[in-house]
Formats: structure tokens, C-alpha cells, sequence
């Protein structure tokens, strides 16, 4: 994820590059035909991704996107940083909105805000504007106690945990 100018700026130049590598490839006449098919395969897959990423934090700059979702918490740090892109807020300009040094939304970005406290968090959450919202909340515990009947045994259950998990992608 481009997650500044500076990283645009550096995945222009590095599409560029490719392309320039891409085209020698092909000119190679020492190469064979399925040679030159697999690396330009390869350089179109690899400028092909590039180029979404690009995509994707120019349409966010344009402010294009109104409503940007997360599915769960492990997504919030890129759609806090999407957020601020769609916003036009410069890294340096949430810094300051927050009160804090601009190299520190840096780190944090560089990170994808892995070492920030909550209060920070949420913080940082209300100045580029995201809501959090909950569908549903699910509560992790012990579970609930019940005796096993006298004819199962515990390895029973393991083996059938264990069979369940291979045979339905839903169960981990």
C-alpha cells in the first residue's frame, strides 16, 4: 500500500524501471521465445500490481471513495491510513492536527500502527474521520461445562475436532 508521496513518487520510478527491463528482455535475441513470454510474465505481473497500488492512493487523494470498510480490527491501521489520504491529510498534517511530531505518524505508519497505545488509537482514529462500528461482539471464554458421557473418551474428541477442521474451511 502507497501510503505517501514519496512512495508514489518511488512506485513511478519503479514501474518505469520494470518496463525499461521488461522491453530489454524482449529485444534479447540470445533469449528463447517461452524465455522472454515468462519474463515479460512475470514484469507484467509485477507492474500490473504496482500499478493498482498507484491506482488506489491516486483515487484516494481525488477523494473518490466516500465509504471505506474494514471486516475486522487486523484492518484498521490501512483503512486509518486510506482515511487520511482520502482526506488530504498529509502525514505532517495529522501530526499536527494531534499535536505530535510528524516522524511519529510516520513510524506509526511504517508499522501499520503495530506500537500505539489505544488512547493514541482512537485519537488518531477521530482526526481523519473513521467511525468504528460493531455489528457483532463475540465474547471469548472458558465455554460452557459439561461432562463427557462414559463411552467417548478424549482422544475421541480431539480426532473428531481434527477431522472437522480438515474437511470444512469455516472451522479453524
Amino acid at each position: 500500500m502507497i501510503k505517501n508521496t514519496q512512495q508514489e513518487n518511488l512506485t513511478k520510478e519503479k514501474i518505469a524501471e520494470l518496463t525499461v527491463h521488461r522491453n530489454t528482455v524482449l529485444a534479447n535475441q540470445e533469449m528463447s521465445e517461452i524465455e522472454k513470454l515468462y519474463s515479460s510474465h512475470s514484469f507484467d505481473a509485477m507492474i500490473s500490481s504496482l500499478n493498482e497500488e498507484l491506482e488506489e492512493y491516486e483515487s484516494l487523494k481525488t477523494g473518490n471513495l466516500k465509504l471505506l470498510e474494514a471486516k475486522s480490527l487486523e484492518e484498521l491501521p490501512k483503512l486509518i491510513i486510506k482515511a487520511r489520504i482520502a482526506q488530504h491529510l498529509s502525514q505532517t498534517d495529522l501530526a499536527k492536527k494531534i499535536g505530535i511530531q510528524a516522524q511519529q505518524i510516520q513510524r506509526y505508519e511504517a508499522n501499520d500502527y503495530q506500537n500505539i497505545s489505544f488512547d493514541r488509537l482512537i485519537e488518531i482514529t477521530k482526526a481523519v474521520g473513521v467511525c468504528v462500528e460493531f455489528e457483532k461482539t463475540v465474547i471469548v471464554g472458558s465455554g460452557p461445562k459439561f461432562s463427557i458421557p462414559s463411552n467417548i473418551i478424549e482422544g475421541d474428541i480431539a480426532k473428531a475436532e481434527q477431522i472437522t477442521k480438515e474437511r470444512s474451511s469455516l472451522v479453524f
